[in-house]
């Protein structure tokens, strides 16, 4: 049976960050080697989770948006992560304009849609 992603990630979201923060860094420390970001980037990041992410590129510019399915794991990223512009919505319905953002990224989101819509 397949599992419910934002169900899934709701109910694990307290402790999301115990048990996946050095992955989500050691994934960050390897994607900023490639990704080139300006203090006037405007950037979105797709499945944001816990914000994670999100703040590391908040660092490099103060323009930067989450998106995530998960109410839960976004209070939890405006709670710890604050600065970062959190959003709830669904990554196949963004509620953005073609071409507001100078890049989009997104990690560990793509595994948990269906291959259609990847």
């Amino acid at each position: 049976m397949k599992r419910d992603p934002m169900n899934y990630y709701d109910s694990i979201a307290k402790g999301y960050d115990e048990l996946y923060y050095e992955e989500q860094i050691q994934k960050w420390e390897r994607a900023k080697e490639l990704l080139t970001i300006k203090d006037t980037d405007k950037i979105l990041d797709v499945g944001c989770g816990t914000g994670i992410i999100t703040y590391e590129i908040y660092k490099k510019t103060k323009n930067v948006w989450g998106i995530d399915s998960s109410k839960q794991m976004l209070e939890i990223a405006e709670k710890q992560r604050p600065g970062p512009k959190y959003l709830l919505g669904d990554a196949t319905a963004l509620p953005f304009k073609d071409k507001e953002f100078d890049k989009v990224v997104s990690f560990t989101m793509l595994q948990d849609m269906p291959l259609e819509e990847r």
